[in-house]
This record gives structure tokens, C-alpha cells and sequence, in this order.
């Protein structure tokens, strides 16, 4: 007989998105026009067509039932101010999962703000660590960065169409007991290229950046 090779997902856990009375927030901060950049001597092109990047994520979010909050074109006392507001709202705690994408140029590590300020990708997710925001605690929190790191060119390569894989199956945390987790626990942190590397795509694509479609 031919043996299976098919994995047994039976034994993994998996989050519960209806623990809490909503199932998500998604914040979405586009970062396009940097005119305020120029304005003080930084060499910064308009990101044309980022909306239409962010419009298709807050489309997607929005029909599997998240709240959306878009922000765009933020200097970096307004992101500073936004980061806290989000990390302090008194709601958070009445959501399943939680969601922040930044379109925005960047490098080494870092969001460039509209007026051509940085601010480190790290503060950002330090600031929703569980001994900071503990309404976070224990529920999944994904950052979506879609922005260079680097100035090396990303080239492309070719790729295979997928293959039929095996498909998982979700079972709930089943403990009731009171537990301690790592302050960086639930953390997923997407970015849009590898460190050092520029991000692949022409925003003046009709579908947008490759990371996004």
C-alpha cells in the first residue's frame, strides 16, 4: 500500500475568533504623498498609487467582518500619536485579532513618514507587546510592512504554479487554567522583501504592488 504522507494538524492549536465580541481591527496607515518631505530637503517621490493598494486591503478586511481605520500621510508626530491612541483604546480588548499595514517608503528598518522623519518598525511593534498593551494578550497580531529596506535591487525570478497541499484543521485552546506568556507572544510580522532589498512592483500597476495582489 502506498503510505501518506499527510500531516496530522489535529494536535496544533489555533486561535478562537469569536471569544470576543468582534472579530478584528485593521489599521491601515498609507503613506503616498511626501510633498512635506521635499519641503525639507529630502528626496522623496510621491508613492502614486498606493491607494490602490490600500482600497483592496480595506476591502479584503472588511468583508471578513474587521473593523477598518485608515489613516493616510502621516508625519511622524501624527503616527506617534496614532500608535498610542491604538495601544491605549479602551475597546481593544473586545477584539479577536488585530491588524496593522504600513505602505509607506522605508529603509533600514524604518517607516519614512511624510515629512521625511523615521520611525523604527520596532518601536511600533514594542509598543503592542502584552506588558504594554496587555488588551492584546493572547490574541494574534499581524503587521503587514510594506516598504523598502534597503536600497539592493529585489530581482525576480520565475515561479512555479502551486501544488495541491494539505489542508489544516482548526482546534481551539482548550485550557482553562490561568497561564503566563512571553510579552512578544502572538506576533506575526509580514514584510513586502528581505532586509537590505528594495520592494518589487510598479505602483503604477492597475493590481498594485506584488505583496499586496
Amino acid at each position: 500500500a502506498r503510505s501518506s504522507h499527510r500531516s496530522d494538524f489535529s494536535a496544533l492549536p489555533s486561535y478562537n475568533m469569536t471569544n470576543r465580541r468582534h472579530k478584528g481591527i485593521c489599521l491601515i496607515i498609507n503613506n503616498e504623498d511626501y510633498v512635506k518631505a521635499r519641503s525639507n530637503h529630502k528626496e522623496f517621490k510621491d508613492r502614486r498609487g498606493s491607494s490602490r493598494d490600500a482600497d483592496s486591503i480595506k476591502e479584503l478586511f472588511a468583508k471578513l467582518g474587521f473593523y477598518v481605520e485608515y489613516q493616510k500621510n502621516l508625519t511622524k508626530a501624527k503616527m506617534d500619536k496614532l500608535v498610542d491612541m491604538m495601544v491605549n483604546f479602551q475597546g481593544l480588548n473586545t477584539y479577536s485579532c488585530f491588524v496593522a499595514v504600513f505602505l509607506s517608503h522605508g529603509e533600514n528598518e524604518c517607516l519614512n513618514c511624510v515629512d521625511g522623519q523615521d520611525k523604527k518598525i520596532d518601536d511600533i511593534i514594542n509598543a503592542f507587546k502584552g506588558d504594554n498593551c496587555p488588551a492584546l494578550n493572547g490574541i494574534p497580531k499581524w503587521f503587514i510592512i510594506q516598504a523598502c529596506r534597503g536600497k539592493d535591487f529585489n530581482y525576480e525570478v520565475s515561479i512555479q504554479h502551486d501544488a495541491p497541499g494539505d489542508e489544516g484543521h482548526d482546534v481551539e485552546r482548550q485550557s482553562d487554567k490561568p497561564i503566563s506568556i512571553p510579552a512578544c507572544a502572538d506576533f506575526y510580522i509580514s514584510y513586502a522583501t528581505a532586509p537590505g532589498t528594495s520592494v518589487t512592483g510598479t505602483l503604477e500597476r492597475v493590481a498594485g504592488l506584488y505583496s499586496v495582489s
